[in-house]
């Protein structure tokens, strides 16, 4: 396991990157600390194993760019999957430097098929050597009956949870916003550790890293890294049609945004003039106009809440005609 972590790092060229063991992040800064990215787990220095009643192993079931991957089974975020470091990394080095993340690119095999059932999973009680992260409530998290369903009735993951075990104890945090994946994809993103800089010393080994999910599934990981993403938002604000809009007939306004790993929130404002700064919230909204005229409508992209990193937010903004 190399520990090369330093100033910012951004993910490009994602898959020559992974395949080359650089676990993605180029160019911008020194590498990160690469915990896993296909190897063999004797290459990185580490163990896996389950807690609760998850499970991980290493798996030739879906590689990516090597011959391997890293199988996980959670159940909840209270079971999931253990990584054990032969050297200990130390989070406080880490955290040092700014807008820290844990990042990591995975393949669910259900959240994004709509297939719910036959994981096999048993509930399982706590297993001793997780380090005492306790046990949610009956029900686990994530099982909500309000949460949108997949077909078998299971609800997809959206959020990770990464738990970071030492002699100094346990510290646990989790992605932020909600995670969409499609059919096939390897997705990457970033789990914000700035939140544990002030529960952290002058040192903080860490052993154990558990990570888990907050929905039933078996997903496949082909990196785990610890880095820096100091890219900056660049959003895009895009209008279906910016002239000759009917009055009372809706409009679809799309987002994109280039974060780096970043989770990022899209507000919109509909109408410069009217004094009402956030109007809708999300990637594709649309909007009707009640009156003719022309419009300024205002996209701001920033992170989500709950990240605390550096990023300033990107506004955007277009220009449309309502006619009557």
């Amino acid at each position: 396991m190399k520990r090369l972590f330093s100033s910012s790092a951004i993910r490009v060229a994602l898959a020559a990157a992974v395949a080359a063991g650089a676990a993605g992040f180029a160019a911008a800064g020194a590498a990160p600390i690469i915990l896993y990215s296909g190897q063999s787990l004797a290459a990185h220095g580490i163990t896996v194993g389950g807690w609760g009643g998850g499970t991980a192993e290493e798996s030739t079931e879906r590689p990516m760019h090597t011959d391997r991957s890293l199988k996980l089974k959670t159940r909840d975020f209270y079971q999931g999957g253990r990584i054990d470091l032969q050297k200990p990394v130390d989070l406080a080095e880490v955290l040092r430097e700014p807008n820290a993340y844990l990042v990591m690119t995975v393949q669910p095999t259900m959240s994004a098929q709509g297939q719910g059932a036959g994981m096999g999973m048993p509930m399982g009680g706590m297993d001793p050597s997780a380090g005492g992260v306790g046990m949610p409530p009956m029900g686990g998290v994530g099982m909500d009956p309000g949460v949108q369903q997949t077909q078998g009735g299971v609800p997809p993951i959206k959020r990770f949870r990464a738990v970071f075990i030492g002699p100094g104890g346990a510290l646990e945090t989790h992605s932020v916003g909600e995670l969409r994946f499609n059919r096939g994809e390897w997705k990457t993103f970033g789990i914000p550790l700035v939140g544990l800089r002030e529960k952290v010393g002058r040192s903080f080994p860490v052993n154990r890293i558990l990570l888990s999910a907050d929905a039933p599934d078996v997903v496949f990981i082909g990196g785990i890294d610890l880095t820096t993403d100091n890219q900056v938002i660049n959003a895009q604000c895009q209008a279906r049609q910016t002239s000759d809009i009917r009055k009372n007939v809706p409009v679809t306004f799309t987002a994109l945004a280039d974060s780096g790993v970043t989770a990022v929130r899209f507000s919109w404002d509909f109408d410069a003039k009217n004094g009402v700064q956030e109007e809708a919230i999300g990637p594709s909204v649309r909007h009707s106009f009640p009156k003719p005229g022309r419009y300024t409508i205002t996209l701001t992209a920033a992170p989500e809440e709950g990240d605390w990193n550096t990023k300033a937010p990107s506004v955007q903004t277009v220009e449309i005609e309502v006619v009557p």
